[in-house]
């Protein structure tokens, strides 16, 4: 089943020139509607002897592919205690008003901090509740990349934990492991007959020793990525996204070692997109080497404004790439971004185009036009 709506197909091919506006308006007026469940992969456990080739064959040649990515999910304890009901943490509230926009063929979010059932804490040293899981998947996400300076935060335990609330909620993750099997660490997901495959890396661990050098990918390896990228080509995967947790916090411009990193990984392994986090602010889009790269998406959820005195730190984008392919051979044909803002106090996440607090107005209307600025709208 296609999960991406035919109104979506109209605007986003008809009235490229307003797209995000008119994405977002249709999406929020569009009744939401259960999201089939994708098959999902084990990626140990994919047959190599398969013919991926002849696979393809029966796919459509027009075929198109919209993956979603959000900014980084950072649970301050303001949130999860805004979510305390007495005997229990209920998240689903704040992602109710971008529920609608996470229908593409796949939704991807980055989830920083661990999910453990005692023990709660925020910054510096995370602990999130374990209900939050529940919340990502109902807002329509399905699976989320891992590896941040923060897996470690609730040691081993809590990254086991973390990774058992995504088996049991029938989730993906990517960049973390509890498992010794090559691959484990990489989400693979089945969209259209395709084999969509992502991995997540980080530069840090906020010092925190690894125990076992599996449990997180760390640090950025450009001879492990490629030879990571290059087994999961082998195994038929028709795209390949890495996500990135690296760079300055709250600098738009991307760091001197960003750019250093993703050049050699694109000059060695053959990706199709590299999606950024960490800064907490939104930065700059670029092709490099002919691939898309997005150095930071910004925070979708997190508390960090109030208290980094630091308003860009409150918005962030969801990012929509569609890919094309040519002969099995897969190719970016279109990208756009939804700006999102959370408000503080509720902090419920907003599409920033539909926020009317007088409050909170100046702050929308200024993410939206620096979203615009730095990632700006692509069509092929």
């Amino acid at each position: 089943m296609i999960k991406t709506s035919e109104k979506f197909r109209t605007y986003f091919f008809k009235f490229s020139i307003t797209l995000p506006l008119l994405v977002t308006l249709s999406l929020l007026s569009t009744t939401s509607s259960a999201k089939a469940e994708l098959p999902l992969i084990e990626p140990g456990l994919l047959d190599k002897g398969s013919n991926q080739k002849d696979f393809n064959k029966s796919i459509d040649p027009s075929q198109e592919i919209t993956i979603s990515f959000s900014g980084d999910i950072l649970t301050h304890t303001s949130l999860y205690k805004k979510a305390y009901k007495g005997k229990e943490y209920n998240f689903k509230p704040f992602f109710s008003k971008i529920k609608p926009l996470l229908s593409s063929d796949l939704d991807i979010c980055h989830l920083e901090t661990p999910l453990v059932k005692r023990n709660f804490s925020g910054y510096p040293v995370f602990r999130t509740p374990t209900e939050l899981i529940s919340a990502i998947k109902w807002a329509g996400f399905e699976g989320c990349s891992l590896a941040s300076n923060h897996s470690l935060d609730a040691g081993v335990e809590g990254l086991s934990s973390t990774l058992e609330q995504f088996r049991l909620n029938k989730l993906l993750s990517s960049g973390t492991t509890d498992k010794l099997e090559d691959l484990s660490d990489v989400a693979t997901y089945l969209v259209q007959g395709r084999k969509i495959s992502h991995l997540s890396y980080t530069w840090s661990l906020n010092g925190i020793k690894l125990p076992k050098p599996h449990l997180v990918n760390y640090p950025i390896s450009v001879s492990t990525i490629k030879k990571e990228v290059l087994s999961l080509r082998e195994n038929g995967s028709d795209l390949v996204i890495l996500s990135l947790h690296f760079g300055n916090e709250y600098q738009v411009k991307p760091s001197s070692y960003q750019k250093d990193i993703v050049k050699k990984i694109l000059k060695v392994a053959d990706i199709d997109a590299i999606i950024g986090h960490h800064a907490h602010v939104v930065q700059p889009s670029e092709i490099i080497y002919e691939k898309p790269v997005y150095f930071g998406l910004g925070n979708l959820w997190s508390a960090q404004g109030p208290w980094s005195n630091d308003p860009r730190t409150q918005w962030g984008v969801i990012l929509y790439l569609t890919f094309k392919f040519d002969q099995g051979k897969p190719y970016l044909s279109a990208s756009y971004t939804t700006p999102t803002i959370v408000i503080p106090g509720s902090w419920q996440i907003y599409p920033a185009r539909s926020v009317l607090l007088e409050k909170w107005l100046k702050q929308s209307e200024f993410a939206l036009k620096e979203s615009q600025r730095l990632i700006i709208p692509f069509k092929k």
